[in-house]
């Protein structure tokens, strides 16, 4: 079954995927007809960069406390390490916890990846409107010594919102978006587990020509997950604020 899952899985997100980058390019292909400024503007706002960061997070147990033993609770209020990959299209980012960030008694992994695609809504020369669609994959695990299981969740979300770009002066660029997500969620060997909400929050402060032609990019996320899964001992909600600084290339 769980082969069959990530199967699945792998099949409609590649499927999913190919429809969001053929919608991004048609609608590249319609703006750059009599727009050409128009389009060298867009491209101005686009930036691929690699940046790291500290996470202040609080993982919580929203079960039925009688449901569990607090050896099997994974819950924990601390700081997560965090790598941030973003381009144009695709984010992928990386969290880590444990005996070297000095969680004691736990281990956590965050592995993900979003999927999105940005309309327009209104612009100006210095402002832009969003409409940001996105689909994003999640993986959590957070472990504890002595405990007999572990809580591992895979989500699968879709999500829209609203974002903003904005070109403050020749130096400093600012963009920012917030999106609820919404899907399901899978434990290990399953293929359905229970549904996850999610609210991600984005802000983004560049600034142009730190290091020659290269832009210094000073972050913020939030990140909030609900997950109510069967049998409520993997029910958590999870929060995060990270503060992360990074370079364009």
């Amino acid at each position: 079954m769980n082969s069959i899952a990530k199967y699945l899985l792998s099949v409609l997100f590649l499927t999913v995927s190919i429809s969001l980058f053929t919608i991004q390019i048609a609608n590249a292909q319609m703006f750059s007809v009599g727009e050409a400024s128009s389009q060298q503007e867009r491209i101005s706002f686009s930036y691929t960069s690699l940046s790291a960061g500290w996470e202040f997070a609080d993982f919580s147990y929203t079960g039925n406390p009688s449901a569990v033993t607090n050896n099997n609770q994974f819950d924990f209020q601390d700081g997560v390490f965090r790598l941030l990959f973003e381009t144009p299209g695709l984010n992928m980012y990386l969290g880590l916890a444990g005996g070297l960030t000095g969680m004691d008694s736990h281990n956590y992994l965050n592995i993900g990846a979003q999927l999105y695609n940005n309309f327009i809504l209104t612009r100006s020369d210095r402002f832009w409107l969003l409409l940001p669609l996105q689909i994003n994959t999640d993986l959590k695990r957070s472990e504890r010594d002595g405990a007999d299981r572990s809580f591992q969740q895979s989500a699968f979300q879709v999500g829209t919102g609203l974002g903003i770009k904005s070109n403050l002066n020749d130096t400093f660029k600012f963009q920012m978006s917030l999106l609820p997500n919404y899907g399901f969620s899978f434990s290990q060997g399953n293929f359905f587990g229970g549904s996850i909400f999610s609210l991600n929050g984005k802000a983004r402060l560049y600034i142009e020509n730190i290091f020659q032609e290269k832009a210094l990019a000073l972050g913020y996320d939030y990140n909030s997950q609900s997950y109510d899964i069967d049998g409520e001992i993997f029910d958590y909600e999870f929060n995060g604020h990270t503060f992360s600084l990074g370079i364009t290339f």
